[in-house]
């Protein structure tokens, strides 16, 4: 038979040691996560993402210097072909189609409507997004264009009006 340490019992250690151990057994009961302030943090997590992100779907680039026109109410265009005009030209997704001078003199515009023919039908839906400078007749040769080669639902594209606080 082997020989074994005695093993010592809390009563058998001194008072000062019996007292620390069972304080460091209260520590360790005591230990417990605090989900509180974990789930404020993921709370404030979330409110900054929502904050942060754009709440309109970016389908629709604007770019050659287009100033859109302003609206009180907008709601986020579907996802479809896009077609420019800015203050001298008409791009289809940045592609160079037509001068807004051919467009104005023309009543239907051939290099859109080839354009478009090569574009996907989203339902039949395309995007316009216009300065807000351009010709109403410019837009409705577009518009016109845009029936004929098969796109039905026309969106334009504006900027949402920020309203104003008046102080009375």
């Amino acid at each position: 038979m082997p020989l074994q340490r005695a093993r010592l019992k809390i009563s058998d250690y001194s008072k000062k040691r019996k007292l620390r151990v069972t304080k460091q057994e209260r520590r360790i009961l005591m230990a417990s996560l605090s989900l509180t302030s974990l789930v404020d943090m993921f709370a404030i997590l979330v409110i900054f993402l929502l904050a942060s992100s754009s709440s309109v779907n970016q389908w629709i680039k604007v770019a050659h210097r287009i100033e859109l026109p302003q609206a009180k109410f907008t709601t986020p265009p579907p996802k479809a072909a896009t077609v420019e005009i800015s203050s001298g030209a008409i791009y289809g997704d940045e592609k160079y189609l037509a001068s807004v001078s051919q467009a104005q003199a023309a009543g239907e515009i051939e290099p859109l409507r080839a354009w478009l023919s090569r574009q996907a039908r989203h339902e039949g839906f395309v995007n316009i997004v216009a300065h807000h400078r351009i010709p109403y007749g410019v837009i409705k040769h577009v518009i016109a264009t845009c029936q004929d080669a098969g796109f039905k639902n026309v969106n334009l594209a504006v900027q949402p009006k920020a309203e104003r606080v008046s102080a009375q």
